[in-house]
């Protein structure tokens, strides 16, 4: 298992031969993931960026898994929503199962209970 140190350092950049160092630790990461809830005036994307100095683009890229990718086996927490499907996703599915509402249900039923 990696320490926050070896774990932080990942995240540095040399550009142009100067080393970039993070404005966030695992630490922080891992609260953003944890305090995140979507849609929230308290816990949302602006109110969590403005707590941390960050981007609120910054913030979203956390919670989705897209900056701060964790490695299996590490203690890091999972991005909330690296599994939510985008509208066009959305459509494509319901397409598939004929448009119809209720074939969708069905569906929905069959997964939950699997």
């Amino acid at each position: 298992m990696r320490d926050q140190h070896d774990q932080q350092t990942k995240h540095e950049r040399r550009i142009a031969g100067l080393v970039h160092e993070p404005k966030l630790t695992w630490d922080q990461v891992n609260e953003i993931r944890r305090k995140y809830k979507i849609h929230s005036r308290t816990r949302g994307l602006k109110s969590l960026a403005e707590e941390y100095g960050v981007s609120t683009n910054n913030i979203h890229k956390i919670v989705r898994g897209k900056t701060w990718k964790i490695i299996e086996g590490d203690e890091n927490v999972h991005p909330p929503l690296t599994d939510q499907k985008t509208p066009q996703q959305f459509s494509k599915a319901f397409a598939r199962l004929g448009g119809n509402l209720e074939n969708l249900r069905n569906e929905l039923r069959r997964l939950q209970s699997a």
